[in-house]
């Protein structure tokens, strides 16, 4: 508490306008969009924002944070096919984090920034701590110590498969289900190691849990809404913002020509696994679409490229995902909150895939609040025909309308981005006095 006391006091400075740091997880698409949508209403608010990272959505090819003209800082970062493996929390080797902080600290004596913005960039959590400097950070309930959900173990965990194995199906996945919890926690605290061995050779307390590091010392944004998760004693601290939707720039021309090509007497279905989509998944909707009667869009991130499409489908690598739902009979997704939020204030219900444990708990509340229709991509790449039948019911069930329906009155309590930025200011504006 000593630490979180010297941080506070260190806003105490006379400012014309903040200065933020922005520090998302680079490579990954949602956490990237999710910074640079509140970044755009500080700036709005006469903050001067920067961001730091290396992945591909900030300095890469594919940046979203350059067309906005932001400055922007390379940094090394956790490598896509680290992170996006998803049923890992062991993200950081002792080396990184050294090379990491070092980086950081160098940029944040450099910039000087008034504040941090931080999302699932642990190193710069610690480095902002080590340099004085506030933070705060956006994150899923599920991605905090405060999350009350009882973990259940991810369809496609190699270990989970092992287990299955060796005991059966159902005897397997349910011992599977039991252990989860204790291995969550002993993942949780081995994922946490290289960042305390630092902290301890900077002087700063050890944290213990792999979450705790992904914290801000001042505000923590939980961008979803309160009942999507169960949570227990959560901190003042830690508000929520609900959830936080992102339209790329400069993409309406090329979905207003591809508007032009989809047939108005066909049922119009949009596919979007933001970063983290499988490649043998896309495949497998290639193959499961061909015959069907719907007319399909499919936006891929960047990723890869589809190879013969067929005659009833069209891709692009990115599109202003609002408009395309808003004019869409239903969005396929991989259970991501941002995607699937988006498509549920687009009124439009979602068959979920998920491809990973945190979208496998999400697909659990898409069935829960009648959202969709939720399964795996190993369901999915077993059975591909799969996807046609429940298709079929997605579009003509009322169930799922009705249930997205009922949702969007919990998202109209909450406005996301411009939430964050106004409170980020008033309490940095509070501390200053």
């Amino acid at each position: 508490m000593e630490c979180e006391a010297d941080i506070n006091n260190s806003f105490k400075g006379a400012y014309v306008k903040p200065r933020i740091l922005c520090f998302p997880w680079s490579g990954g698409l949602a956490r990237t969009s999710r910074l640079l949508s509140v970044a755009l209403y500080l700036r709005e608010k006469g903050a001067e924002v920067a961001f730091a990272g290396d992945g591909r959505y900030v300095c890469g090819k594919n940046s979203i944070v350059k067309p906005e003209g932001f400055e922007t800082f390379p940094l090394p970062d956790i490598p896509p096919e680290v992170a996006l493996i998803g049923n890992t929390l062991k993200f950081y080797s002792g080396d990184m984090v050294e090379r990491f902080v070092e980086a950081e600290l160098a940029l944040i004596k450099e910039w000087k920034p008034d504040a941090v913005l931080l999302d699932f960039r642990a190193t710069a959590a610690l480095s902002s701590r080590i340099a004085g400097v506030p933070s705060f950070a956006l994150s899923l309930l599920d991605n905090t110590r405060y999350t009350a959900r009882r973990i259940s173990a991810p369809v496609d965990h190699p270990k989970n498969l092992k287990v299955q194995k060796w005991l059966g199906p159902k005897l397997g996945r349910r011992f599977a289900d039991w252990v989860a919890p204790f291995f969550m926690r002993f993942e949780m605290r081995d994922a946490a190691l290289p960042l305390d061995r630092v902290a301890r050779k900077y002087g700063i307390p050890e944290r213990r849990n792999f979450f705790s590091w992904l914290e801000g010392s001042e505000l923590n944004f939980i961008t979803d809404v309160p009942g999507w998760s169960p949570s227990r004693k959560l901190p003042s601290r830690f508000h929520y913002s609900g959830p936080i939707v992102w339209n790329p720039k400069g993409f309406e021309t090329e979905w207003e020509e591809l508007r032009k090509r989809i047939p108005r007497d066909r049922k119009f279905v949009y596919i979007s696994f933001g970063s983290t989509g499988r490649e043998d998944v896309f495949l497998a909707l290639l193959d499961a679409v061909r015959d069907r009667p719907e007319f399909f869009l499919v936006t891929t991130g960047g990723q890869i490229s589809l190879p013969d499409l067929p005659p009833n489908m069209l891709s692009a690598e990115f599109l202003p995902g609002q408009k395309v739902m808003e004019e869409a009979d239903a969005v396929v997704c991989h259970g991501g909150s941002g995607t699937l939020f988006q498509a549920v204030e687009a009124g439009k219900p979602v068959y979920a895939i998920a491809m990973r444990a945190d979208q496998e708990w999400n697909a659990k509340e898409v069935a829960r609040f009648h959202l969709g229709i939720a399964t795996t991509a190993r369901a999915v790449l077993k059975d591909h025909a799969r996807f046609g039948r429940d298709l079929e019911r997605l579009l003509t069930d009322g169930i799922y309308r009705e249930g997205v329906k009922q949702f969007q009155e919990k998202l109209k309590e909450f406005s996301g981005s411009r939430k964050i930025a106004d409170e980020m200011m008033e309490h940095m504006a509070r501390a200053k006095k």
